[in-house]
C-alpha cells in the first residue's frame, strides 16, 4: 500500500532529474567552461556535474527536517516569478503589445509579485 506508492515516487523523482538538471548543468558548463569544442571537456564536465549533483544532496541533508520550508522558499522565488511575471514581461519586450494588453501584462506581473510575497511570507513564518 503506502510502501509501494513511496517507492513508485522515489523512482519517479529519480527517472525526472536528467529533465530537470541537464538544461542547468548546461549554463553553467558555459559559465565554467566557455564555448569549446564538443569532447574536449567530458571529464571537467562529468566532474562538475557530480560536484553539482553532491553540493544538492548536502543542502537537502543540511536541511534536513526544514527541507519542506526550504522548497517553500525556493518555489515562491523561482516558480512563481517563472509562471507570472517574466511571460508577461516577455511579451511586452517582444510583441510591443497594445495598451489593453500592456495594462493586462501589469496586473498579471502584479499578482505574480503579490503571490511572491505572500508564499514567501507563508514559508518564513
Amino acid at each position: 500500500g503506502a510502501s509501494f506508492v513511496q517507492a513508485a515516487y522515489v523512482a519517479a523523482l529519480v527517472s525526472s532529474v536528467p529533465l530537470q538538471f541537464l538544461p542547468a548543468a548546461r549554463v553553467a558548463e558555459l559559465w565554467v567552461f566557455g564555448e569549446v569544442p564538443p569532447g574536449t571537456r567530458k571529464w571537467k564536465k562529468n566532474v562538475l556535474r557530480s560536484c553539482m549533483i553532491l553540493g544538492f544532496a548536502v543542502v537537502a541533508a543540511l536541511a534536513g527536517p526544514n527541507f519542506q520550508r526550504l522548497l517553500a522558499i525556493v518555489g515562491a522565488l523561482c516558480c512563481l516569478p517563472t509562471a507570472f511575471v517574466y511571460p508577461a514581461v516577455f511579451h511586452m519586450r517582444l510583441c510591443s503589445p497594445s495598451v489593453g494588453q500592456n495594462l493586462l501584462n501589469v496586473l498579471l506581473m502584479a499578482f505574480g509579485l503579490v503571490a511572491m510575497v505572500l508564499s514567501l511570507r507563508q514559508s518564513l513564518g
